[in-house]
Parts: structure tokens; C-alpha cells; sequence
């Protein structure tokens, strides 16, 4: 079973509107799944979308606050304005 790399519980994935891409339902972080790898091996396998230098900060946020990632940009803007001060 694979691990979400914000919530780091096992990925309880949501499939989005477009082909192959969805999100972990806990925390929102976006995932591609694939049925295939490069080498088109039949083996399933997720790669997070979410930039490599934005997961400690949306670890860290999602371990204060207990909130998905994309359901409150609003308060995402907030509590990172307050960490900068």
C-alpha cells in the first residue's frame, strides 16, 4: 500500500475529472496513478503532482491544521502569512 507524502497515511484516492489524476481524500494532495510504468510493466504505482518544494510546508500545514490542501486556499494563505511573520 502506498503512503500519501503530506498525511502520511495510506492513500485513499479520489479520481479527479481528467484521465490518470485524482487526490488523496484525507488531505488533497494531487496524485497521478498509472497503470503502467515507463517501461510498461503492468504494475500500479503513484507519483505525487505537488512540487517538491512545497511538501514540507504542506506537511507542516496539514499537521497544524488537519486541513485538505485545495478545500481552503483561503485559510492555507492565512496560516502561511503568519508563519512568515
Amino acid at each position: 500500500m502506498s503512503k500519501c507524502k503530506i498525511c502520511k497515511d495510506i492513500i485513499l484516492f479520489r479520481w479527479g475529472i481528467r484521465h490518470g489524476f485524482g487526490e488523496c481524500v484525507r488531505c488533497g494532495t494531487p496524485y497521478k496513478y498509472y497503470h503502467y510504468d515507463d517501461e510498461n510493466n503492468r504494475e500500479k504505482y503513484f507519483e505525487c503532482r505537488l512540487k517538491e518544494e512545497y511538501v514540507d510546508v504542506a506537511q507542516q500545514y496539514y499537521q497544524e491544521t488537519g486541513k485538505r490542501l485545495d478545500a481552503e486556499v483561503e485559510g492555507f494563505e492565512e496560516w502561511l502569512k503568519k508563519k512568515g511573520e
